[in-house]
């Protein structure tokens, strides 16, 4: 006999790996900071702005031509760099005004720090699709210019532009390792979201180089052969995840995840138990270990971390299939679990769910005996839920003798519903024929064949029909 199934898919959703796995861009001013200084440090720690008029802080001019690509970041005029230091003082009030300022001095033979500053107010004003025509032309005027190109990139990958983002972060491998990292970092990204995952994966391996341990980059691995198909080399590295962070729950998921992708349910139910019992398990894995259990017949198990993924907030819907599925295995007792808790929220519940628990409440007492409180329960279940199908025939069936009417109704009733139509017209038939009623017995029949041609049906009909002959007009 096939075990109950809970009609519930046992595969966990997995979050891919993100644009921005770094922090996001700083304000305009510390960016501008940075080109003030005319130095070549990340914008994470750029020295903080002089402060006083700017011709008290001169900055050289651009150094001869032969020396301007071995530089990664642009050098400003003097009389640049007072436009800059008044824009960054304007955005303290007007970060639109401050930008309108520096396009103002934007001349042909201007340095790359003002479209840079441009696009640097754009962003910071959450207006992403016009920095891209200036990061551009900062880029134009120095192709060097390397923080710009990589925020180019971040800005094009959140466009939605990630071939345009590969074309930018290619320019950038010949670079210096910390520019490196950053730009395998995001093509990786980039040909992951393109739809390209061998190549995300050779880029993955390459910035692992550079960063083995890093969470982000073993993650976009996992997740660029998880989209090749090729589980069995998950599990492996998926495993090495689990030993290096076993805290983290995101390994413990790809890994249940490729178990079962290679048809290892087994596999995945231990990991999943080794997760619960390391406290990392969230209700969805919860839930999944509840279901691999029920799959195999673990009952007890199965009711343990049903209760467990509920109380971490599991939707109650998905208690009740479990529930009907241990009562559909004679579980009387691990169903009885499952439904004291759903009892104990039944209020917030809404009203088809609280049906529902009602119904299985009364195929609960059916079981241990208690006709009475099975009845009291279903007439509940269709105050909440007047066309619960299951609840319109269980009931029909427990009042078809003393009440042939009542029952008649029910199963008239029950026949508006689709997913009940059927076996409602069945049992609707066999009522009929109960009573002599022949030719409502043959009409329901040849409904029933319309909906279902079974070779069962037809010959009951037949039966039917040669019981109406013989009884006559």
């Amino acid at each position: 006999m096939d075990r109950p199934s809970t009609g519930t898919h046992c595969r966990l959703s997995t979050a891919r790996p993100t644009a921005s796995p770094r922090p996001p861009l700083l304000a305009a001013a510390l960016l501008l900071a940075a080109i003030l200084a005319g130095g070549v440090a990340d914008a994470q720690t750029a020295p903080t702005p002089a402060t006083g008029p700017a011709s008290a802080a001169p900055v050289e001019a651009a150094p001869a031509a032969e020396a301007a690509p071995a530089r990664s970041e642009p050098a400003v005029t003097p009389a640049e760099a007072q436009v800059l230091a008044q824009a960054a003082e304007q955005a303290k009030t007007d970060p639109a005004a401050a930008g309108a300022l520096v396009r103002a001095a934007l001349t042909a033979d201007a340095s790359a720090a003002l479209p840079f500053a441009c696009a640097a107010y754009a962003l910071q004003a959450g207006r992403e699709a016009e920095a891209v025509p200036d990061l551009e032309e900062a880029l134009r005027r120095m192709p060097s210019f390397q923080r710009a190109r990589i925020i180019l990139a971040k800005t094009l990958l959140r466009l939605q532009r990630p071939a345009d983002a590969v074309t930018q972060l290619r320019a950038l491998l010949p670079e210096s390792a910390p520019g490196t990292l950053e730009a395998l970092r995001l093509v990786a990204f980039a040909l992951s979201s393109g739809g390209y995952p061998a190549a995300a994966e050779a880029a993955y391996r390459q910035a692992l180089v550079w960063d083995p341990d890093d969470p982000e980059l073993n993650g976009g691995l996992l997740q660029a052969l998880i989209d090749q198909g090729r589980s069995a080399e998950v599990v492996t590295l998926a495993r090495t995840q689990v030993r290096r962070q076993p805290g983290d729950t995101r390994w413990w998921r790809l890994l249940a995840n490729a178990c079962l992708d290679r048809e290892s349910p087994g596999e995945a139910l231990v990991t999943l138990e080794c997760a619960r019992l390391a406290g990392v398990a969230d209700k969805d894995m919860l839930a999944v270990l509840g279901d691999l259990n029920l799959d195999r017949g673990f009952y007890a198990d199965a009711a343990s971390a049903y209760l467990a993924a509920a109380a971490a907030d599991l939707p109650p819907e998905r208690l009740l299939r479990v529930a009907d599925a241990l009562l559909a295995a004679g579980r009387n007792d691990e169903a009885l679990r499952l439904l004291e808790r759903l009892r104990a929220q039944a209020a917030a519940l809404p009203a088809p769910a609280q049906a529902g628990l009602a119904r299985l409440g009364a195929r609960h007492a059916l079981q241990t005996g208690n006709r009475e409180l099975a009845v009291t329960q279903l007439r509940q279940a269709l105050a909440l839920d007047p066309l619960d199908g299951e609840s319109l025939l269980l009931l029909a069936d427990l009042t078809a003798r003393e009440s042939p009417e009542t029952a008649r109704d029910l199963l008239g009733r029950a026949t508006a519903v689709p997913a009940a139509r059927l076996r409602a017209l069945t049992s609707l038939a066999h009522l009929e024929v109960s009573e002599r009623h022949y030719a409502e017995a043959l009409s329901c029949l040849q409904q029933a064949i319309a909906l279902n041609p079974d070779p069962r049906l037809e010959r009951y009909r037949d039966q039917v029909l040669e019981a109406s002959r013989a009884a006559g007009p």
